[in-house]
């Protein structure tokens, strides 16, 4: 007996730790691929018709001393495809689930029983992105059985898993909805059965779609450390480009685009608000963040990232004029004495624990600017009533101070007046990129 692995496959193949078998009219070649594998766990899809063929198999493994824990179900009615793909599902289900088993451990052997029961063992097996076994061999006369003794293994690839293209392009959708863990998690599950260097590849676009993730948190350091400062997207473009992978160099591409826009906010938060630079990169990044949430429905986050970019933007424009560090002090803690002399006395009375620390709210923050003859601050004092009927937008939501839920056009209207006041365009706001269109 000979073993010949499918030609589609050249990496080692894992250990095999669970099958699911479809059971037919003869137990030899589920004997023979049980004898040659030696999985741990096999699950018996069998018919009332072929019960008896799976009892026999059972028994004669356990005659001659191979260690298998057999599990069996019963179709219901072999002709019937929807009610065999469910009783295949269930068979993967208590390999993976029951018994916790990896999915890169676990094949699904389509040998034998009827074509319905084959056809929804590879259906069900599809979208788990597991791997196939077949047993071939020369065939009676007649073109029937494959005459024992002449087996081979047929060790497949999940067509789907092979191609992926299918995944790819559901799994970039899913990112530009802004579901980027649950991207990342399709791609993973994909990447786990390709061969080198496609699965490769998709790693790399898992990784670039983990970084999108951090930046649309906000964490622009990790974002920029899981896209290899920089590097990854001209990598995966270059690698999909010389394979011709036309989705994954795309997304690259749309990445490389955006690039600039993560740096510069990366380093706004490193060095500080340069002054004669323009708006500031962070509340760009604010408030290109509360578009997207628009975009998502999620009103009330959009809201709380529009006050975050007002306060923010006084914050930091406090640092420069007093050269404050940004991190041993900041706009929102820092010693009194770094205000000028003839304005100490008016903030003396404001400051916090035994080092005399100013904290001030957003409104006293921009009195500060206007006293320091700050643009910004005298622009706000001078609209304070339009702009405190802003805050109030989202004072009054949920996740603030309020008990109302945000609605879209509050939230486009907040955007839109915190945008015009910090100097920023809504169509210039720096934007993820969109990995599909």
């Amino acid at each position: 007996m000979t073993t010949a692995e499918d030609r589609q496959t050249s990496r080692k193949e894992e250990k095999i730790r669970g099958i699911v078998f479809t059971v037919g009219t003869t137990p030899d070649p589920i004997l023979f691929t049980i004898r040659k594998l030696r999985p741990e766990f096999a699950v018996l899809v069998a018919s009332q018709d072929t019960n008896r063929f799976a009892c026999e198999i059972m028994k004669k493994i356990e005659e001659e001393g191979i260690k298998v824990e057999f599990y069996t179900l019963l179709v219901d009615d072999p002709g019937l495809l929807v009610g065999c793909v469910r009783t295949c599902q269930e068979a993967i289900a208590w390999l993976l689930k029951e018994k916790k088993l990896p999915r890169e451990s676990v094949r699904v052997d389509y040998t034998g029983g009827t074509k319905n029961m084959s056809a929804a063992a590879a259906l069900a097996a599809t979208p788990e992105n597991l791997r196939f076994i077949y047993v071939t061999g020369r065939r009676d006369a007649d073109g029937g059985r494959v005459r024992s003794g002449t087996e081979e293994l047929a060790l497949n690839d999940n067509p789907w898993m092979a191609l992926g293209v299918e995944i790819i392009r559901r799994a970039l959708e899913t990112a530009d909805a802004g579901q980027y863990p649950a991207a990342a998690r399709m791609l993973e599950e994909l990447a786990g059965g390709l061969e080198h260097p496609h699965g490769e590849r998709v790693r790399m676009l898992k990784e670039l779609i983990e970084g999108l993730e951090r930046w649309d948190s906000f964490d622009h350091e990790a974002a920029w450390s899981r896209w290899k400062e920089g590097r990854l997207p001209d990598r995966l473009a270059t690698a999909a480009r010389h394979a011709g992978d036309a989705a994954i160099e795309h997304a690259a591409e749309r990445a490389k685009a955006s690039m600039n826009s993560l740096k510069k906010a990366l380093d706004a938060r490193k060095c500080g608000l340069k002054s004669g630079g323009g708006p500031d990169p962070l509340v760009a990044d604010l408030l290109a963040g509360a578009l997207r949430r628009i975009g998502r429905g999620q009103y009330d986050f959009a809201a709380l990232l529009c006050y975050r970019a007002l306060e923010l933007n006084a914050s930091r424009r406090i640092e420069r004029i007093l050269q404050l560090d940004g991190r041993q002090e900041s706009g929102n803690d820092f010693a009194l004495e770094k205000l000028p002399e003839n304005l100490r006395d008016g903030y003396a009375g404001r400051t916090v624990g035994s080092g005399g620390r100013l904290r001030l709210g957003l409104v006293e923050k921009y009195e500060l600017l206007e006293k320091l003859g700050d643009r910004s601050g005298q622009d706000f004092m001078r609209k304070i009533g339009e702009m405190k009927k802003t805050l109030s937008l989202r004072n009054s939501s949920w996740l603030a101070h309020g008990m109302a839920n945000v609605s879209e056009e509050t939230a486009e209207k907040m955007l839109a007046e915190v945008a015009g006041f910090t100097g920023l365009n809504i169509s210039d706001l720096p934007s993820l990129p969109e990995l599909l269109s």
